[in-house]
């Protein structure tokens, strides 16, 4: 007898091959999602580092960690996430957990708001 079907066992392998290649697939994406943000956030950082210089050179100040407040609330409100300023660098994550939370003396947490 010439049976045309597809048994249980070969579906069974096909299901187990397809759920292989998409666990490799997601752990594929979550990597390229998170080096995506990482240089997301590194081109940010760039970006408020030169405009804090220019900002301290425009406004003839010394730094100071009011002036870092005052000019984050100023030119960068949008974004969400702690600002740390440190030896002349500047630390930014998108959650409340930063590998840079060992500095006490500025971490500046403040949310997007539209109602202004």
């Amino acid at each position: 007898m010439n049976n045309k079907g597809v048994t249980l066992f070969e579906l069974l392998v096909v299901i187990v091959i397809i759920s292989i290649l998409a666990s490799i697939l997601s752990i594929s994406i979550n990597e390229i999602l998170s080096n995506v943000k990482k240089e997301e956030n590194a081109l940010l950082i760039e970006q408020i580092e030169q405009d804090y210089e220019r900002y301290l050179l425009i406004y003839v100040v010394q730094y100071s960690d009011e002036v870092f407040i005052t000019f984050i609330f100023e030119y960068y409100e949008e974004y969400v996430g702690v600002f740390v300023y440190k030896d002349g660098e500047i630390y930014y994550s998108d959650t409340e957990q930063n590998e840079e939370n060992e500095v006490p003396f500025l971490s500046i947490l403040y949310c997007n708001d539209n109602t202004r």
